[in-house]
């Protein structure tokens, strides 16, 4: 353009800086790049870093030759689907959607995306209950409180 088009131009990435809102600069970075920094850097703050290696492989398989900015809501809910179908529980799904929030999340700190894709996903249900079984004590004590004659007797 012009001389007076790229002055005004100026003018305005000035004011831009000013006002704190410059345009970030576009960095593309790998997803599998990025986990393995993430592990490298978050490490020592891990209580359960094996887990966390376990998911970073999980997710740098599955996204570890796209950058950051290419996945999509859509690809996460193509997982999730492939992923439960497979026999996977829903604990586990969550757990692996969890590491790559934060991984997104960290991401996102560092100016490398402009937008997290889980803004919308849902996690899964879990079912949490969990089936115990008495103790011999414990239901000794049990039938004491409640009477021989109200304690299901089964067959």
């Amino acid at each position: 353009g012009s001389k007076q088009e790229a002055i005004d131009r100026y003018q305005q990435r000035k004011v831009e800086a000013r006002n704190g809102t410059l345009p970030a600069r576009n960095r593309d970075v790998l997803l599998s790049e990025f986990v393995t920094d993430y592990l490298a850097n978050e490490k020592h703050r891990m209580r359960s870093f094996r887990n966390y290696e376990r998911h970073g492989k999980v997710w740098s398989e599955r996204f570890g030759g796209r950058t950051l900015r290419s996945i999509l809501p859509i690809d996460i809910e193509r997982w999730i689907t492939r992923r439960a179908s497979g026999g996977a529980r829903p604990a586990t799904i969550n757990r692996e959607l969890s590491f790559l929030r934060r991984v997104f999340n960290v991401a996102m700190a560092n100016d490398l995306v402009e937008r997290n894709p889980f803004k919308r996903i849902k996690l899964l249900r879990e079912n949490n209950a969990r089936v115990r079984w008495l103790t011999d004590e414990e239901e000794k004590e049990l039938r004491k409180e409640i009477g021989e004659e109200r304690y299901p007797h089964g067959g």
